[in-house]
């Protein structure tokens, strides 16, 4: 049985984790939410013949601008939308990971169009 101590650092936690921003349940990777755009504040930490890029949800907030792409593909998926579980990352190596392709693009609802 738990004590009123245990009980009470238990309870701080979790409300601490509610404060931090994170969401346990919902994450809309699967979603029709993402955007690729470019992120000139990390040109200088890609590959040559890469540019940076930054995966954002508008919805929640989100984003991920630890990515770099080829320019093609950098153009070919620019301000498309897409669902994050659908792109394809490079996962070894070092940061920024090389997206590889979005497996498929998408029609986004409308509170999640820009």
């Amino acid at each position: 049985m738990m004590n009123r101590s245990k009980k009470r650092i238990l309870v701080a936690l979790c409300f601490l984790g509610g404060l931090s921003g994170c969401d346990f349940f919902t994450n809309n990777k699967s979603k029709c939410e993402w955007y690729a755009m470019p992120e000139a504040d990390n040109k200088d930490k890609v590959d040559v013949g890469y540019i940076p890029i930054c995966v954002r949800n508008y919805v929640t907030n989100k984003q991920n601008c630890q990515l770099q792409a080829p320019l093609e593909l950098a153009e070919s998926i620019y301000q498309k939308a897409f669902r994050y579980d659908d792109l394809q990352v490079d996962m070894e190596g070092r940061f920024p990971r090389k997206i590889i392709k979005v497996k498929e693009f998408c029609t986004p609802s409308p509170e999640a169009a820009r």
